[in-house]
């Protein structure tokens, strides 16, 4: 036991930045080798823990995966590590007041709030014993996701989760699953112009201006690059309604 004592090693990193916030940032973790000129057979995990952050200010240090213009943010987020890969990650994330852009030449979204947790897992691996193939792969998984805004869109609770493998020479597996206990399907509309949508999809939605409520909405779907293999979808409707669109006739519930 005490030689495995040895072989772990703990850090703890605690600094107050100029600048974004009067908290300080606390980086800690517990590595897992003993010898240095063979890194890349260490493991461990490293925490990192920042509260109530000016997200603008952070801007000229930090690459965010979108285009997070305003607001303030507090994350608890921790990494895994094995064989010189990432393997997980997990973020505990609660954003208050943001100002956001998803795509070029839109309207930014203004969150009132935004919590929940996001969690990536890496999903690659060696050679199969099998097939003698290479696997690459991920998955993304959102749980407890609230948000608000003040035009009346008000999600709760939402869960989700994308998964996708490949392997050599074959077009991959993925798979995608939602659930939500309520939404406003009036409440999504101004936001639609955000999502990766194509333009003609946009046109269609925003020509038939869907109204109602849709409660314990569940999705799933699965396939590859080329096809749809299986999908599902269950909700509860109530007040549904749509304008006539072309060929599509309208409705009022």
């Amino acid at each position: 036991p005490w030689k495995s004592m040895i072989k772990r090693h703990s850090i703890t990193l605690i600094d107050l930045p100029s600048v974004g916030t009067n908290n300080p940032i606390t980086i800690s973790g517990n590595l897992y080798g003993s010898d240095v000129s063979h890194i890349e057979e260490w493991k461990g995990n490293l925490t990192f823990e920042l509260k109530n952050a000016n997200i603008a200010a952070f801007r000229p240090w930090l690459d965010y995966p979108i285009d997070m213009q305003s607001g303030i943010g507090s994350t608890r987020t921790v990494v895994n590590f094995a064989n010189s890969q990432l393997r997980t990650a997990t973020s505990d994330i609660a954003l208050d007041h943001l100002q956001m852009q998803l795509k070029p030449n839109t309207e930014p979204i203004f969150l009132n709030k935004l919590t929940g947790q996001l969690n990536w897992t890496n999903l690659s691996t060696g050679l199969s014993l099998n097939s003698g193939k290479q696997r690459s792969g991920q998955s993304f998984k959102v749980e407890h996701l609230t948000l608000s805004t003040n035009t009346g869109l008000n999600i709760q609770d939402l869960a989700a989760s994308y998964t996708e493998t490949a392997t050599e020479s074959a077009q991959g597996y993925k798979a995608l699953s939602v659930k939500l206990a309520h939404i406003s399907l009036a409440s999504i509309s101004p936001y639609l112009a955000q999502l990766p949508l194509s333009a003609d999809l946009l046109q269609t939605i925003s020509s038939l201006a869907p109204t109602g409520n849709l409660d314990n909405l569940a999705l799933t779907w699965q396939g590859n690059q080329s096809a749809t293999k299986t999908y599902q979808f269950s909700s509860k409707f109530s007040g549904l309604g749509m304008l006539a669109y072309e060929k599509i006739p309208g409705f009022n519930n």
